[in-house]
Parts: C-alpha cells; structure tokens; sequence
C-alpha cells in the first residue's frame, strides 16, 4: 500500500507543538495516559516529551517502519510506552481509557478502502457504539 492509499500526509512540528500545548490545558492531572492512534513519524510523541514531564504513550500505526522509528525515539528518551502495529480502527482490544488522545488521522476517500475493510471499520463502531 503506498503513502496515497494509506493516506499518509505528516503532521508539520508547529502544528504538532501547538495542538499540544493547547491540550495540556485541559489536563488535570501530572500523571498522563495518552494514545496516538495514528503516530506516524512519531512527532506527537516527540513534542509531548518537551512539554510534558510524567506521562506514558500508547502509540498504533498501520506502517511497521513508523512503529519502528517511533518505538526507538521512545526508548532513546526512556519514555513509558506501548507501541502496535495495527489499524486502530480494527484493534479491538484497546480497552485503557485515556487522558488525551491526540491524532492528526490519515485522510483516504472512501472508495480506495477495500470492502473487507470497510466492513471492518463499520463492525467496528456498530460494536463500539
């Protein structure tokens, strides 16, 4: 699958940085818990680490080389993690709540999604909702 079909277009640091900054207003806590369910390069994570001290990650991508690259940047900086290689909209067992998730999900018309998926995806929310 190439970057169009997966709908890969990367989070720029600025945006990034600044979602961040804006969330963290909203946390009430020092202690957090926040997934990326699309982390990419890994750039939410990357940000999060400057601007917050006690916090741990759960990171998923489809793309093993951004599960990867993310999952080493997170070991470099001794950040709390769990990383999955999978379609969050297909990970099921991803129960935890969290404090903050921040995303900036890949955008893919509707029609280059495979029917399988599809059927996945709306299995997916008929059970979640």
């Amino acid at each position: 699958m190439d970057k169009v079909l997966k709908g890969q277009v990367f989070t720029p640091e600025k945006l990034a940085l600044r979602m961040v900054q804006i969330s963290k207003k909203f946390l009430e806590k020092n202690e957090v818990s926040i997934l990326d369910p699309c982390c990419g390069h890994g750039i939410f994570a990357k940000v999060i680490q400057k601007e917050l001290i006690d916090f741990n990650i759960n990171c998923i991508d489809i793309d093993s080389q951004f599960c990867n690259e993310t999952e080493k940047f997170l070991i470099q900086k001794n950040i709390n993690y769990a990383i999955s290689n999978s379609d969050y909209l297909t990970k099921t067992e991803l129960k935890n709540s969290f404090d903050l998730i921040i995303s900036n999900p890949p955008y893919v018309r509707q029609e280059k999604i495979p029917n399988s998926l599809k059927s996945s995806y709306q299995n997916f929310f008929i059970d979640e909702l």
